[in-house]
């Protein structure tokens, strides 16, 4: 922005401030309608996604928490799975 010469009225501060002017001013680049919609979608599929995976990961956080607690309280043995693992 600064090297295509925008906001060169811009009042000088630390910090440049701009009014609504300069700011309506700026081009901004968007898309046609119809490709913003399936851009939408898009990320709507995919955060659709990232909430199921969350929602799965955190029920098999459950699962483990819960089969954690019945073998460190003794409630399920372990030795029968063993047992199995080494028939096979």
């Amino acid at each position: 922005m600064k090297s295509n010469g925008y906001f060169l009225t811009a009042k000088i501060q630390v910090n440049n401030t701009f009014n609504s002017g300069e700011l309506n001013a700026v081009f901004v680049a968007l898309p046609p309608l119809a490709e913003q919609q399936v851009i939408k979608n898009h990320l709507d599929s995919a955060e659709a996604a990232i909430r199921q995976s969350r929602l799965e990961l955190h029920k098999l956080g459950d699962i483990k928490t819960a089969l954690m607690q019945d073998l460190l309280t003794g409630r399920k043995r372990v030795t029968p799975l063993l047992e199995l693992e080494l028939a096979q």
